[in-house]
């Protein structure tokens, strides 16, 4: 997809994310991301980084807290 005027118009300036056009060079986007990445995150595949930004880590205490519950309810 071409990242045009039109482009920027219709999806870029209501997304939440948007933080500008990156100097003409492309499109800036800023989120909270909870992953340890590079400051600036540099993205060339921007669904390969939807889908890694999906995954979230779970710790024991969250699964024993489910289980806790589950056996209690």
């Amino acid at each position: 997809m071409k990242l045009d005027e039109e482009q920027t118009a219709r999806f870029c300036q209501g997304c939440k994310m948007y933080a500008g056009d990156a100097g003409g060079k492309g499109v800036s986007c800023v989120w909270e991301d909870v992953r340890r990445v590079t400051e600036p995150h540099v993205v060339t595949d921007p669904v390969m980084e939807f889908i890694k930004n999906q995954t979230r880590s779970v710790g024991t205490n969250y699964l024993m807290d489910m289980t806790y519950l589950s056996v209690n309810l």
